[in-house]
């Protein structure tokens, strides 16, 4: 019989988009599923349409959680699931119908311990996932735990990857970590990982919101203005790689490059000084460094470099901006 694959779903006032997350996971081709939705305290109707759905589809197994954190919720799932194989999916996402069942099959053809598959970033849902060649690459431990750190269609997130249960030995998400706990989990179990298969085919839809775009950015800093980005990345530096130099200037690349991201963020929208101020600092005493001894692309390094002058990045998005505009005009 097939390995059972636990889906761990957790949400938290997902009512505009659990519905065509659950739909996508009931449409899977690979029967011998079961699909945990944890709601971590949800305000919404959140909690009557799972509930809904779990009554209707014995595959699906609802748990309604206090309000604790998306990890809280991802370790309450892995507690209470009985598949061998374990995933994750947001509830604001969706997956092909063919995504598990693909998956399944790699990780047993190429007896691996971890099977990631490409993602698309979607705004909407009508976006038709893309077929391809179906490629693969195999890495193995050291291989895989570097391309998770520079490969973007790797990366350190869960959803876009399923694991053995057995590599897991009972690790759990760091709660205290609200930023890059995907990541740091993986370094967790990274030890027990012999093989990882990277398939090239589109299977994951990574929803952005429209709404997120001009997040604030009090969710992002403490109160001593110490960034969360840095104290995670710092972190998992001390905590995994204090000896290894090259994995230690991957993830400080990744540290740069995601200030760089925040730095931007917060010249076009306009956030507070002190935010601003703390991220273009970091940037112009780490310029160097990201400019000569990284693997950053080329186009985020001379941004970095503007960005070191805020006042002319500034005036150089404004100028952008009505270029856009008087192009659209035009057309």
């Amino acid at each position: 019989m097939a390995e059972k694959i636990s889906i761990i779903v957790p949400v938290y006032n997902g009512e505009k988009f659990i519905k065509r997350c659950l739909d996508s996971l009931l449409l899977q081709t690979y029967s011998n599923m079961e699909i945990i939705i944890v709601d971590d305290g949800s305000t919404d109707h959140t909690m009557e349409i799972c509930r809904e759905y779990a009554e209707k589809d014995g595959r699906i197994v609802f748990y309604h959680i206090v309000n604790s954190g998306v990890s809280a919720a991802r370790n309450f799932g892995l507690q209470y699931s009985t598949g061998e194989i374990i995933g994750f999916v947001d509830s604001d996402d969706y997956v092909s119908c063919g995504m598990y069942g693909k998956m399944v099959s790699i990780m047993n053809k190429h007896d691996a311990d971890i099977v990631v598959c490409r993602f698309a970033v979607v705004r909407d849902s009508k976006h038709q996932f893309q077929c391809n060649d179906e490629s693969m690459i195999i890495f193995n431990t050291d291989q895989f735990q570097k391309e998770v750190v520079e490969n973007r269609n790797v990366g350190g997130y869960l959803w876009n990857k399923i694991f053995r249960k057995s590599i897991l030995k009972g690790s759990r998400l760091n709660t205290r970590l609200s930023i890059l706990e995907d990541m740091d989990f993986i370094f967790s179990i990274m030890h027990n990982v012999g093989r990882a298969v990277y398939m090239d085919e589109e299977l994951y839809g990574y929803y952005i919101s429209s709404e997120n775009t001009t997040q604030r950015p009090d969710t992002l800093f403490d109160k001593s203005l110490n960034l969360k980005y840095a104290l995670s990345y710092d972190y998992m530096i001390e905590k995994y790689f204090s000896n290894n130099g090259r994995m230690k200037n991957a993830i400080l690349n990744n540290k740069t490059a995601a200030y760089y991201q925040l730095a931007h963020k917060a010249i076009a929208n306009g956030w507070e000084d002190k935010y601003r101020e703390a991220l273009v600092e970091y940037l112009k005493a780490h310029k160097w460094d990201a400019i000569f001894r990284s693997q950053i692309p080329f186009k985020i390094k001379c941004h970095i470099l503007l960005i070191c002058r805020p006042d002319l990045y500034k005036t150089l998005l404004k100028t952008k901006n009505a270029v856009k505009y008087i192009a659209k005009e035009i057309k």
